[in-house]
């Protein structure tokens, strides 16, 4: 819900009449929970797992591309749900 209205907002305020699909935003909060329970736990993506970084790494990777991606209105991806929901995330 939280990063749903972080969405509209964003699209409220800067007048972008897109639309938004699927549960990114909540998976995103998950996320977030997560690398803030855990900071040292050892992540790595699922096509490439030699590459390892930390938790804490992965979150602030995707806090400083959501929030590129939101400044420069990027349009492929919902990066207002994703930060909304990824700061959530870090709240709770």
């Amino acid at each position: 819900i939280i990063s749903t209205l972080a969405s509209y907002v964003f699209k409220i305020v800067t007048k972008t009449p897109n639309i938004s699909l699927g549960a990114s935003g909540s998976l995103m909060t998950v996320l977030g929970a997560v690398c803030m329970q855990f900071p040292t736990a050892q992540l790595s993506i699922i096509f490439l797992p030699f590459f390892t970084f930390s938790a804490q790494s992965a979150l602030m990777g995707m806090i400083s591309l959501d929030v590129v991606g939101t400044v420069l209105r990027w349009k492929f991806l919902d990066h207002a749900a994703h930060l909304g929901g990824v700061l959530y995330g870090v709240y709770v």
